[in-house]
């Protein structure tokens, strides 16, 4: 029996795919463990708030960079309902460890572990790096 190269390629995706369905359902099952309920958790305005003024650790190549939620705002132009909110984060870092806009895990001894887009941002502080996260739940 002769197999061609395309239907070679297509068997290899589909078990390269199962393979690794068994990684992600184990990986979720070790997160629940360790952090429970922040698997597909969605986080509010006012469960950032309650972690005013407290520790970030931010999971950065193989290094912890301590960071502290310093304000939480409203999106302009914003209307939040119950279900639906837009709001930004920002973060209060160290002066030695700058970050670059990426998604970085992060952890907090309350919320557990969660990813979030970090975009650096210049205030007129120079003595600290800050970095801002948005949460846009505005729309479906």
């Amino acid at each position: 029996m002769t197999t061609s190269r395309r239907d070679f390629l297509k068997r290899g995706t589909v078990m390269a795919l199962a393979a690794g369905v068994p990684v992600s359902i184990a990986k979720n099952a070790v997160a629940n463990t360790i952090y429970p309920n922040t698997i597909d958790r969605v986080f509010t305005k006012r469960d950032f708030q309650t972690c005013l003024n407290t520790e970030f650790i931010i999971q950065n190549a193989g290094t912890k960079v301590k960071t502290t939620l310093v304000e939480i705002s409203d999106l302009p132009g914003v209307t939040t309902t119950s279900d639906k909110e837009g709001f930004s984060l920002m973060f209060k870092g160290g002066r030695t460890h700058a970050l670059r806009q990426n998604t970085y895990s992060i952890e907090h001894s309350a919320l557990g572990t969660l990813s979030l887009l970090l975009v650096p941002t210049r205030t007129a502080e120079k003595t600290a790096n800050y970095y801002v996260a948005t949460i846009n739940r505005l729309y479906p």
